[in-house]
């Protein structure tokens, strides 16, 4: 009887699986699916087919597929190919995983082989964001929306900020996070907006007072299990251009991790359209930035096509550039820059140029470094997850440079990572 042999079942969603089908008809073509639900009930689907070995052996560590939706030998193809089942109809992007799985619940993944339409042999596997025994602390004090995560164990642990970008709330940040406490790092995942007014916070990213990070911070410190010495923010999108912005303003951040940054303020998401305003104030006065207008509200549809070549049309205008510029050089610590150089939303991979070339310029004394992914795009997540982006990109480069990103995350926190 055909079969399934997995190791490990049940395991951290950034882990790898080994995976073989076994006992089939050496040389026969078999399809193999995979299918998991989300938090809403939407059903993700994927699929490849294969021809057995001799010995009638399918190893997805070895084995090239001859259809479905990878075309290498991908250990982990099947994860990361899983696409939302939508209505044919529907004219939707197709949705994040991070936006639609927020609960961190397992996830319950089954596997099927067929053969000639019929199913020869079927198992599950469960995938975690959170490793047993890490404990996950709901906080609402004082304004402070956030998530925080403690490894088990009563021995210190290093400490994160984990930010989102532009899709707010928590999403991205929380899955995070909770793997990131998984692999012995406390992390404190911040909520700083939600474009659904959800948990009382403001539902534009406009004028966010960096001393509501502060609050952050000063919550880690009464936390006995969490030591500050390397404390560590870590955020992408318009969270990575808040990460460099913190390090810059608060010396205790020691390491600062920036995912698909910016080099500069942008001007804020607003609903509804008014004069310009900044994303960040700080001391009560909004901070410089880069105009960028978008006759759309954000309540209304977008050009995603259009957004990397308006942005690069702002950064022409070398005034409001200079004024903006995030001042990397007062961050007292070392950096990890990460880029696709296919983003669609902005041009990262130069703008993470210009932040190395101003900390050189500055002579600055902490370790830098820019990571440049070649081919990959804005959307740079977690390894094995489904790759969802906004970009026109390579569906396997994309998922080889999240892997690639996050087992360099792991190293330049000091954590548990796998050679890149």
């Amino acid at each position: 009887m055909s079969y399934f042999e997995i190791s490990p079942r049940r395991a951290l969603i950034d882990e790898l699986l080994s995976i073989q089908l076994r006992e089939l008809t050496p040389e026969s073509s078999v399809l193999v699916r995979l299918q998991f639900q989300d938090d809403l009930g939407q059903q993700w689907v994927s699929h490849a087919e294969f021809i057995c070995d001799q010995e009638g052996v399918v190893d997805l560590s070895k084995s090239r597929p001859t259809a479905g939706r990878y075309t290498q030998v991908e250990p982990m193809g099947l994860f990361w190919s899983a696409q939302a089942v939508m209505e044919e109809s529907s004219k939707a992007m197709p949705p994040f995983l991070y936006d639609t799985t927020q609960s961190l619940k397992p996830l319950s993944v089954t596997l099927q082989a067929e053969v000639q339409s019929q199913i020869v042999a079927s198992t599950n596997v469960e995938r975690l964001f959170l490793a047993d025994g890490v404990e996950c602390i709901d906080i609402n004090d004082d304004g402070l929306v956030a998530k925080l995560f403690i490894p088990p164990g009563k021995e210190l642990n290093p400490a994160a900020l984990v930010i989102s970008g532009s899709n707010g709330g928590f999403g991205w940040s929380s899955q995070v996070a909770a793997l990131l406490a998984s692999h012995g790092c406390a992390a404190i995942a911040v909520a700083y907006f939600d474009r659904r007014g959800q948990f009382g916070l403001p539902n534009e990213l406009m004028e966010i007072p960096l001393e509501y990070f502060r609050q952050a911070i000063n919550r880690l410190k009464v936390e006995h299990r969490v030591t500050l010495d390397n404390l560590a923010v870590i955020g992408v999108s318009r969270g990575g251009e808040l990460a460099l912005l913190l390090g810059a303003t608060y010396p205790e951040i020691k390491r600062v991790v920036a995912i698909a940054p910016s080099a500069v303020v942008w001007e804020s998401f607003r609903l509804r359209p008014d004069k310009p305003r900044s994303s960040w104030s700080y001391q009560g006065q909004p901070l410089p930035f880069v105009p960028f207008r978008i006759e759309q509200g954000m309540n209304q549809a977008i050009d995603i096509s259009k957004l990397r070549q308006w942005r690069e049309a702002a950064l022409s205008d070398e005034a409001a550039v200079e004024k903006a510029t995030i001042p990397v050089e007062k961050i007292a610590g070392s950096i990890l820059l990460i880029s696709g150089t296919k983003d669609s939303i902005w041009p990262a991979t130069e703008m993470c140029d210009r932040v190395i070339e101003r900390l050189k310029q500055h002579h600055h004394p902490y370790q830098s470094t820019h990571l440049r992914l070649e081919g990959a795009g804005h959307g740079i997540g977690i390894p094995y997850l489904p790759v969802s982006t906004f970009d026109q990109v390579d569906m396997a480069t994309n998922a080889r440079a999240n892997q690639q990103a996050w087992q360099t995350v792991l190293q330049f926190l000091g954590l548990r990572g796998e050679s890149v």
